[in-house]
């Protein structure tokens, strides 16, 4: 039997770095008027997913549910990066934002053995990530508040081609202005998948 060594080790101690860089994004930036409020929407949504990624990858290291939960986890911090004050991390957490999204479908599709088996599963796994990653940049080359139409002291968009926010929301595959939204939404719903998953693993 595989047991999970030290790279268990390691991304425990990277889960912990992750979520203080994490706070330190949220509670410094400029421009986001509810800090406490999406600091701990955040930390709660990542946290609950490497706590139980970390636990199952430690129980059953042959089971790769325990990695993508931790992996689901840790992408869920890339949402900090939206809240920084420098315009070139500003612009990647824009860019990189639906990639919890992604991950997500990928948990689903291969629960419960955490491995893609079938040109199905393949065909979406391999799909969904940069489906995500397009979401989210083409909308951001030509939207110079990257859905954040009502922040004034926001970082610039750095891959900015031209202003015409009118064709980023034509193309109609990334609302930003509704982040905050879809994240309140999907908390119970990660929140509950990952104790089920745990739970399985625990089993």
């Amino acid at each position: 039997m595989r047991t999970a060594g030290r790279g268990w080790l390691l991304a425990a101690v990277g889960a912990l770095v992750a979520e203080a860089l994490t706070l330190v994004l949220i509670l410094t930036s400029s421009h986001e008027t509810q800090k406490a409020l999406n600091a701990t929407l955040i930390v709660l949504v990542s946290v609950s997913f490497v706590a139980s990624g970390l636990v199952g990858w430690r129980r059953r290291p042959e089971n790769m549910m325990g990695p993508l939960l931790y992996v689901a986890g840790i992408s869920w911090c890339l949402n900090a990066l939206w809240e920084a004050n420098d315009r070139w991390i500003y612009t990647l957490g824009s860019v990189v934002g639906s990639l919890p999204i992604a991950i997500f479908v990928h948990l689903l599709v291969v629960y419960p053995t955490g491995r893609i088996e079938g040109r199905l599963a393949r065909t979406v796994v391999y799909s969904v990530y940069p489906i995500a990653l397009l979401a989210s940049l083409v909308p951001a080359l030509f939207d110079p508040k990257l859905g954040n139409s009502g922040c004034h002291n926001c970082p610039s968009n750095v891959i900015l081609l031209t202003d015409h926010p009118g064709i980023a929301n034509a193309i109609g595959i990334a609302a930003r202005s509704q982040r905050r939204i879809s994240a309140l939404i999907q908390i119970p719903v990660f929140s509950l998948a990952s104790i089920a998953r745990v739970s399985n693993l625990l089993l």
